[in-house]
């Protein structure tokens, strides 16, 4: 049987849905713009196993009013000789043929049908879509990459489109972005209509997204400190979002034109992405350089980065976001078993602001002098100077920098670490992470060893003066009194536990010492008060083994899911309780592989992250929060 329905006179160019055997018409993805004359037909007829499915595409007019199917014709649908036509009917306007034959249709509220192309030479070429959530708007870029023009199509929230347009512009020579609001509205990246204008509203769901908070931000500055001299591979960046976001990456003005070309760039990813840069954007010791960069994103982030994809000497960091930094900082490293020009104590700053002015107030192990601008320092010794956005500058010593005090009248980045660390178990291996500023310490810390390492130093590090209470395993072993930027190393074997306290704030670090089969590497450690009950991170590849360290109140450990699954599921490879100020706390350190991963509780109890791996001659740890939340 078929039946031919009424229409309404055609529109030039329809869009159709343009499928085969489909369950439903408005599960059809695809689409084709129809010729002059031609309209969007739907038809269902048997399978072979006998299912009702559907055919949508294009067909003349002329052949929809006499209802006669010619197989020849290349824009009609083709049915086999041995299928039984149940429906066949036509309608004229873009997408009608969604809710053809007597189907249900898409579902009301939505957001716009979109063009949907992650790549695509022409957006002409274009023929997926996307119905969108009625959170989101349609989306066109156009970018430039080696020479060539690429376009990308899709859907995405509707504030991100007006963030991306504050934060990137709306257009330019080389780059279009335009969000709109209509169906199919963005096949065309220079003449978007219907650009929305509507406010965003918020919605309210019974499972609400975690909030992000502690390290996740919109803008952050990444410098690369000075790497050991065998180094040469690019530098790193990891970033991951909750869903879909535009990333800018600028650059100083002042940088050299040619590296400047390579590091600036526009990107829309989801979930996470992963970038480099050339291995001279490194900071040298002792001059203003601009190598700084800017990070600005339309959604809340989360940034790792590592100085070296060297596969010997090579450390990563948690990035804090801009809106966390501050202007007071304490350097943390340590001596390893060499001291000297590759093993170098060594610290870098980023300046976010013209206008800066810099004092750092030098703490030299042994008062070694140290020559910066031809003027010599001791320990005590005070360098000011005034610097300007995105210029770095990198200090470096062949003796112990730490409780080194910088001071600026406006917002700094500080990185430090160690050039090149060894141990007497291991050959050396490069060690950065980003320090917190001072404002940004918490007084309570559970610190486990790292898992298959010959041992492990923690530093207590004191902006004040303070009493600190160290135990380690179930043995309290000193009461400590540290004056002003005075600090303390500690020594531990690989399988204990230990929890700092302290009656005013301090920083904690920690050094893994290496062993035979990896090399040393460093993070700052959470406190108990910045834990989160929600992270996003990305293992690195190319590493031997990795590890997820959580530290979470007990009773809470089985609420905890890694990527949607329950943590039981994974491999425990050390497992230990604690108490602290009176409550119960399991260490356990899980096993997984390189990858994206999500942590978070059901019971949105806060738990504490550190992330590690090993191979030969190399090791990486960074945490997943050390601010406050």
């Amino acid at each position: 049987m078929i039946t031919i329905l009424k229409f309404i006179p055609i529109q030039d160019g329809l869009y159709c849905l343009s499928c085969t055997d489909g369950v439903s018409p408005r599960h059809c993805h695809y689409v084709m713009k129809c010729s002059e004359g031609e309209v969007c037909i739907t038809k269902s007829h048997l399978s072979k196993n006998g299912l009702v499915v559907f055919d949508t595409g294009c067909l003349s007019i002329e052949k929809c009013h006499s209802g006669q199917i010619n197989v020849s014709d290349s824009h009609q649908l083709q049915q086999a000789v041995d299928q039984r036509t149940i429906c066949f009917e036509c309608c004229s306007s873009d997408l009608c043929n969604q809710k053809g034959c007597g189907q249900i249709g898409y579902p009301s509220p939505r957001g716009p049908v979109c063009f949907n192309c992650p790549q695509v030479s022409n957006p002409t070429l274009c023929d997926k879509i996307k119905v969108c959530d009625k959170s989101q708007e349609c989306y066109i870029q156009k970018e430039e990459e080696f020479g060539d023009i690429i376009y990308s199509s899709g859907c995405i929230r509707k504030h991100s489109c007006r963030a991306h347009t504050d934060i990137f512009g709306k257009r330019n020579a080389e780059h279009c972005f335009q969000c709109c609001s209509s169906d199919l509205c963005n096949a065309n990246c220079d003449a978007v209509p219907h650009l929305s204008t509507t406010p965003s509203t918020t919605v309210k769901t019974t499972t609400a997204a975690p909030l992000p908070r502690g390290c996740l931000g919109k803008e952050f500055l990444v410098l690369f400190m000075q790497n050991h001299e065998s180094a040469n591979e690019s530098l790193l960046v990891d970033i991951t979002t909750a869903d879909t976001s535009y990333m800018h990456v600028t650059s100083s003005p002042k940088l050299n034109q040619t590296m400047k070309v390579i590091i600036d760039r526009n990107l829309l990813f989801t979930s996470y992405a992963n970038f480099t840069f050339p291995f001279d954007m490194a900071c040298h010791e002792s001059v203003t350089e601009y190598k700084a960069v800017i990070i600005r994103t339309t959604e809340l982030t989360g940034v790792t980065s590592f100085d070296s994809n060297d596969p010997f000497t090579n450390d990563g960091t948690l990035v804090i976001p801009t809106h966390k930094l501050s202007t007071e900082y304490l350097v943390s490293a340590i001596d390893g078993i060499n001291v000297g020009p590759y093993h170098a104590s060594q610290f870098a700053i980023g300046i976010l602001h013209n206008n800066t002015q810099l004092s750092i107030t030098f703490r030299i192990k042994d008062n070694k002098p140290i020559t910066i601008d031809g003027v010599m320092f001791w320990s005590g010794g005070v360098y000011n100077k005034s610097f300007d956005e995105l210029e770095t500058f990198q200090v470096r010593h062949g003796s112990d920098l730490t409780g080194t005090y910088i001071k600026s009248n406006k917002p700094v980045a500080v990185f430090s670490g160690n050039e090149c660390l060894d141990s007497s178990y291991s050959m050396c291996s490069h060690t950065v992470s980003q320090l917190p500023p001072i404002d940004q310490f918490d007084n309570e810390y559970i610190i486990p060893s790292f898992y298959n390492n010959s041992g492990t130093l923690i530093q207590v590090l004191s902006p004040f003066d303070s009493k600190v209470n160290i135990t380690i395993g179930t043995n309290i072993i000193s009461m400590l009194h540290l004056t002003e930027k005075e600090y303390k190393n500690i020594k531990v074997t690989t399988n204990e536990v230990t929890i700092v306290k302290s009656n005013r704030t301090v920083m904690v670090t920690g050094y893994a010492m290496g062993s035979s089969s990896n090399d040393p590497y460093m993070t700052v450690i959470p406190g108990v008060h910045q834990y989160l009950d929600y992270y996003k991170i990305v293992i690195p590849d190319k590493y031997r083994d990795n590890y997820l360290c959580v530290i979470i109140p007990t009773g809470s450990f089985n609420n905890l899911h890694i990527n949607q699954t329950p943590v039981g599921q994974f491999g425990i490879v050390y497992q230990w309780s604690v108490i602290s100020s009176g409550k119960s706390f399991d260490v356990r350190t899980i096993l997984v592989k390189e990858g994206v991963y999500t942590l978070g509780t059901t019971d949105q109890v806060p738990f504490g992250l550190i992330v590690y791996g090993h191979r030969i001659n190399d090791g990486y740890g960074f945490a997943g929060n050390f601010v406050s939340p």
